[in-house]
């Protein structure tokens, strides 16, 4: 007979996929067909290029409090136009600076972006009813195991026509540094701004945090105290 070990009632796979880390706060008004990420005032960029028809690629840091078995990475974009869903593939990197060399990724899902079961887009300010620039979202996989820190994600993402386009969190909204990175058409990395604001790209990271041995050990008791009884009254 096979036995699934458990930690304090809860088995290791409910744990394998948890979101670790996320800044997906992009929405900050309504829309005639859902909600809208819409441009603030001073701002003036909608989305960064990111895609390798372009050769440019975007990067923002992100900070684990814990050791953690990374599993799946969530990335927003749009495609100017899009009707149906339309990426299709991102080249990514973690690691201590943006300079990294890209890997391939290995795509588990791809669709429209909802926010509370509602369609999401990219407007500028006051427009509640342009629908050019539906949100997306497109899901790759990972194995890859972090100590605590500080990191770099730098990405590409290919769609089905050549342009592709990462739209910033919003200026009230973006509380992780407003500090990521573009290098556009090869040329040199620069801070990323919409105006004279530094800015917060949207992504969610997926894992299982590394619990320290003496936690293991002491979620462990339970289920092994249990064991024991029931051999025992055998």
């Amino acid at each position: 007979m096979k036995h699934l070990l458990l930690l304090g009632g809860l088995s290791l796979a409910a744990l394998s996929n948890a979101q670790v880390y996320s800044q997906m706060n992009l929405v900050n008004a309504g829309h005639n067909q859902g909600v809208s990420s819409m441009l603030e005032s001073g701002e003036i960029v909608l989305g960064f290029s990111a895609t390798t028809a372009t050769n440019s690629i975007v990067a923002d840091d992100f900070t684990l409090s814990t050791a953690t078995d990374l599993t799946m990475i969530r990335f927003l974009a749009y495609q100017t136009g899009a009707t149906t869903e339309s990426l299709t593939g991102v080249n990514f990197a973690i690691s201590n600076s943006a300079t990294a060399a890209l890997n391939v990724g290995s795509v588990v899902s791809t669709g429209w972006y909802d926010f509370s079961f509602q369609r999401a887009y990219r407007t500028i300010e006051g427009d509640t009813a342009t629908t050019t620039r539906r949100i997306q979202y497109i899901d790759v996989a990972l194995n890859q195991s972090l100590s605590a820190g500080t990191y770099v994600l730098s990405y590409q993402i290919m769609g089905s026509t050549a342009t592709v386009f990462v739209p910033p969190i919003p200026n009230s909204q973006a509380v992780n540094g407003k500090n990521a990175f573009q290098s556009e058409s090869g040329r040199p990395w620069e801070q990323a701004l919409s105006g004279s604001n530094g800015v917060d790209l949207p992504f969610e990271i997926y894992g299982q945090p590394v619990p320290e041995p003496a936690t293991i050990l002491a979620l462990g008791i339970p289920a092994l105290v249990a064991l024991k009884r029931r051999k025992r009254s055998v």
